[in-house]
C-alpha cells in the first residue's frame, strides 16, 4: 500500500543490533549460516553495531555473484580489513558483476550530489557508456548505496532524484569521475546553475571556494536569500581544506544568519571564523590578511552581541 511522503518520518539509522541485521540477511536470501556470521562479521564496527552500507554491500556483491554462476563462500569474508579498505573492497568485488556501462554509470555518477536518468545519459553520452532507462531503474538504483532522495515528489519517474552513499563518493576521483566533474562544470555553466560551484570545487577546491564565497556574498547583498540557502546545501559538500579558507566560509554565513535574525547560529559562525583564523595564525604567524579577517569577524560578533544587550560579551571581542 503506497504511503504519502508527509505520513513518514525519516530517521537516519547509525548502526543496526546484530540481530536486526541478521534478520536482514536472512529476508535478502542469505541463506546459508556460517555465511550470514561471516557477513555480520565483516560488517560490523564495535560490539553489537553493525554498519548499514557495509551489510548492503555485502548482501549485494553476494547476489550478484550468485546470478552470474560464480557464487562467493565464507572464505571469501574470513579476512576484514580497518573501514576504509571495507568499503574499497567491496565496491571491487562489487563491480566484477556488472558490465561495463554499468560500472562506467557508477563511478560517473559518484561525481555527482544527485542525479536522475536524464544526467546519467548526458554523462553516457558525453564519456562513451550506454545506460536503458530500464537498467537505470531496475538495476542501477536497486543497489544499496543508492537511495532516492525525493521520494514521492516526483510522478516521472525519469526525474526522480537519487544519491550514492557519501562513504562510496569518497572512494572516488577515478578518471572517470575526474571527466564527469569536467562534464558537469560545462553543463552548468552554460545552465547558470548554482551546482557548478561542486563540480569546480572537486577539480581545484581552492578556486570552488572562493566562488562559493564570491556567489554567496553576491546573493546576501542582494537579499536573495533563497539562493543563499542553495549555496548552504553545497557547502556541506565542499572540500575545504585550510583553515583560512573555512574562515572565509564561516563569516559568510554569519552575516547570512544574522540578517534573517538568527542570532544564535549568526554567533556560533562567527566563532567559527575567528577560531579557523586561529589556526591559520598558528601555520602562518604574523599573516596580515589572516589577521585583518580576524578582526573583521570579532568586530560584527561584537557589533551583534551588542545589539543583543550581551554588553560584556561584546566588550570582550571589541
Amino acid at each position: 500500500t503506497a504511503i504519502s511522503a508527509d505520513k513518514v518520518q525519516l530517521e537516519e539509522v547509525d548502526s543496526l543490533t546484530t540481530a536486526d541485521a541478521d534478520l536482514f540477511l536472512q529476508r535478502a536470501r542469505i541463506t546459508d549460516e556460517v555465511m550470514r556470521q561471516c557477513l555480520l562479521r565483516y560488517s560490523t564496527e564495535r560490539e553489537n553495531a553493525v554498519h548499514p552500507l557495509h551489510l548492503g554491500l555485502c548482501v549485494d556483491v553476494v547476489l550478484k555473484a550468485e546470478r552470474s554462476g560464480r557464487p562467493l563462500t565464507p572464505r571469501d569474508f574470513s579476512e576484514v580489513p580497518d573501514f576504509q579498505r571495507r568499503s574499497e573492497y567491496l565496491i571491487e568485488q562489487l563491480l566484477k558483476y556488472v558490465d561495463d556501462d554499468l560500472e562506467y554509470a557508477i563511478r560517473a555518477l559518484s561525481a555527482c550530489r544527485s542525479f536522475d536518468y536524464e544526467t546519467c545519459r548526458l554523462l553516457g553520452d558525453a564519456l562513451g557508456f550506454s545506460v536503458s532507462f530500464p537498467t537505470f531503474e531496475r538495476q542501477l538504483t536497486s543497489f544499496s548505496f543508492i537511495r532516492e532522495i525525493n521520494f514521492g515528489e516526483v510522478k516521472n519517474s525519469r526525474h526522480r532524484q537519487y544519491r550514492i552513499h557519501d562513504l562510496i563518493r569518497r572512494l572516488g576521483n577515478t578518471p572517470t569521475e575526474v571527466e564527469a566533474h569536467e562534464v558537469l562544470v560545462a553543463l552548468y555553466i552554460e545552465q547558470q546553475e548554482l551546482e557548478r560551484i561542486y563540480h569546480v570545487n572537486q577539480l581545484d577546491w581552492r578556486k570552488g571556494v572562493d566562488l562559493w564565497v564570491e556567489e554567496f556574498e553576491k546573493a546576501l547583498a542582494l537579499s536573495r536569500y533563497e539562493r543563499c540557502s542553495t549555496l548552504l546545501d553545497i557547502r556541506r559538500d565542499l572540500r575545504i581544506e585550510t583553515p583560512f579558507k573555512l574562515g572565509l566560509v564561516s563569516n559568510a554565513e554569519g552575516q547570512y544568519f544574522q540578517n534573517l535574525a538568527q542570532y544564535v547560529a549568526a554567533q556560533q559562525e562567527y566563532r567559527e571564523a575567528v577560531t579557523a583564523y586561529d589556526k591559520d595564525l598558528e601555520n602562518v604567524p604574523g599573516n596580515i590578511v589572516t589577521f585583518n579577517n580576524r578582526g573583521n569577524s570579532l568586530l560584527r560578533l561584537a557589533d551583534l552581541q551588542a545589539s543583543l544587550s550581551h554588553y560584556q560579551l561584546a566588550q570582550k571581542n571589541y
